[in-house]
């Protein structure tokens, strides 16, 4: 995920005084704290920063010329991460533009900022000091509106990456699903892109509410300063049973005796993405220099895909956490950790941005989603704030430019990236095989009936078609459940029935294979309440949807 650094990236402050930052920026604390100004007239220069990088070192110095040129380059802020290595490439392997390199072709100039300390974009935008920053789909969910409250505003441009197992649940022997978390200690930074896949696999297992809170309640939060280099300590010392790490740490601690992956975004491919975000005026008054960032940096994907040395390269020569690896651990080892990123062109953008179905795609369904966890989760500095509708954080345009010139980029991005098998389904979605978690939903049906009715759609709507597209590379397996009332028999014939409508309705609605889907019904034979009443009665009368990784 686009993180916070692979040393120190964790600066989960950031969200936590995004509204208090905005607002101090706002009420001109700007002036007098950057010592610099901000042109908002559309003239050439659009802002004279006079310092203060956020982290990344000395500041910039004061901007000359338009927008985009060498004398006043587009500043993008970004932090120590895989995902970035194409617009490094794009860059000619270096933070500021070189001749002949691929931004250089498309006459921009631009200069990228590490800046490990995640400084907010209020901050950023307010002094200058960047035009455009890093924020994954989730993080820009927690941002935005205080952002936006604070008088300041952005849009995100483009998709820059996804990640494919760059994000890890790591676990001690005896886990072996996100459930089994209940009653041991995971470590984590709080607040991070990985922090919101724990959350988000938590909020769709079985655990009944209270255990979710007792789950989150024995969370141990590593600080920012430590990153997850200290979350991974922790674990290899045994002083938790589990810990959520992005690379290169968590493939590292994976050498740990008995430690293996529970959860990870290879198994939820479609839910940690990281794009970049950048400020509304810049969009509004210079789209000509974000047009060709965008068509820059999609033509440093292709190259780096067509030279791993070059992505490794640009690495190690601009971000001193990957060349202190590369001494440490070699270059194949950050070769290896390529395979857990997809660097996303603009074949993928169109998919990730529902341009074909003008849904707004993963990006709509992520931001909503992400909106929602951090809001009852404690990730929005202030709830108070209305949330932003996901299609009001993104600006299309730049990517649809590109489409205009290669229309067949729509085409590419309907094919379904993950293909499945029905003799691999059989062989991984089996009685001794253990589900990664399993989300059981009340999905009602008219008594002795295997038909859905209009409010049981909105909960497969609502619950179970998110969960199946979050989780875009793995075999899920439907199973009906009853009560103990009437025939044993009747009933397993009925839930059978009702699951396979359920997968009939979801596969009709939303083009899943239906290769992905193993159909049961259990009957009254998997109980998880045995208490006697009505309620627990209801709580057996579920459909339990269970993910399994491949």
């Amino acid at each position: 995920m686009a993180k916070l650094t692979p040393l120190g990236k964790g600066a989960v402050t950031v969200t936590i005084l995004c509204v208090v930052g905005a607002a101090a920026w706002h009420f001109a604390l700007k002036d007098m704290l950057s010592g610099g100004t901000v042109a908002t007239d559309g003239g050439g220069a659009f802002a004279t920063p006079t310092g203060g990088g956020g982290g990344g070192g000395a500041g910039p110095g004061p901007a000359s010329g338009a927008l985009g040129t060498d004398g006043n380059p587009l500043r993008v802020s970004i932090v120590e991460f895989t995902g970035y290595a194409p617009a490094l490439v794009a860059n000619g392997g270096q933070l500021k533009t070189q001749p002949g390199s691929a931004f250089d072709r498309q006459g921009l100039s631009v200069e990228f900022l590490i800046q490990n300390d995640v400084p907010t974009l209020a901050t950023g935008f307010g002094s200058g000091t960047f035009q455009c920053a890093w924020r994954t789909i989730d993080f820009w969910a927690q941002e935005q509106p205080g952002l936006r409250a604070g008088g300041f505003d952005g849009t995100m441009v483009m998709v820059v990456d996804n990640t494919r197992g760059a994000d890890m649940l790591v676990a001690d022997t005896g886990i072996g699903r996100v459930e089994d978390l209940l009653g041991k200690k995971v470590a984590l930074v709080q607040f991070t892109p990985s922090h919101w896949m724990l959350d988000y696999a938590i909020d769709n297992s079985a655990l009944l509410a209270p255990q979710k809170k007792a789950l989150r309640n024995n969370l141990v939060f590593v600080g920012a300063d430590e990153g997850t280099p200290g979350v991974r300590a922790m674990f290899e010392s045994g002083a938790v049973q589990a810990a959520v790490l992005w690379d290169p740490d968590a493939s590292l601690a994976l050498r740990k005796p008995g430690a293996h992956v529970v959860f990870s975004t290879s198994t939820a491919t479609s839910l940690v993405y990281d794009g970049i975000v950048c400020d509304s005026r810049v969009v509004a008054q210079h789209p000509e220099v974000v047009q060709r960032l965008v068509a820059g940096w999609f033509e440093g994907v292709g190259l780096a895909e067509a030279d791993a040395g070059k992505a490794i390269d640009a690495l190690t020569a601009t971000e001193p956490s990957f060349a202190d690896l590369e001494k440490k651990e070699g270059r194949e080892f950050i070769a290896g950790l390529f395979k857990s990123i997809k660097w996303t062109d603009l074949d993928d953008n169109v998919r990730i941005l529902g341009l074909n179905t003008g849904d707004g795609g993963d990006f709509a369904r992520v931001y909503s989603e992400a909106g929602k966890v951090w809001r009852a989760n404690g990730g929005i500095a202030d709830p108070s704030v209305p949330p932003i509708p996901p299609m009001a954080a993104v600006d299309t345009r730049f990517v649809e430019a590109l489409v205009a010139k290669k229309p067949e980029a729509k085409a590419e991005a309907a094919k379904p990236e993950f293909t499945f098998d029905p003799k691999e389904r059989q062989a991984v979605v089996t009685p001794k095989a253990a589900p990664v978690l399993t989300k059981p939903v009340a999905v009602f049906f008219a008594s002795g009936s295997g038909k859905l009715d209009r409010n049981a759609q909105r909960i497969l709507d609502d619950q179970v078609a998110p969960l199946v597209q979050s989780m875009g590379n793995a075999y899920i397996s439907v199973e009906g459940n009853t009560d103990v009332k009437g025939s044993a028999a009747t009933n397993r014939r009925l839930s059978q029935e009702r699951a396979q409508a359920v997968v009939d309705y979801l596969v009709a609605n939303y083009a899943f294979d239906r290769a992905r889907f193993n159909v049961a019904g259990n009957g009254p034979d998997k109980p998880v309440c045995s208490e006697p009443g009505e309620e627990c009665l209801e709580r057996n009368r579920r459909t339990d949807v269970a993910v399994y990784a491949r």
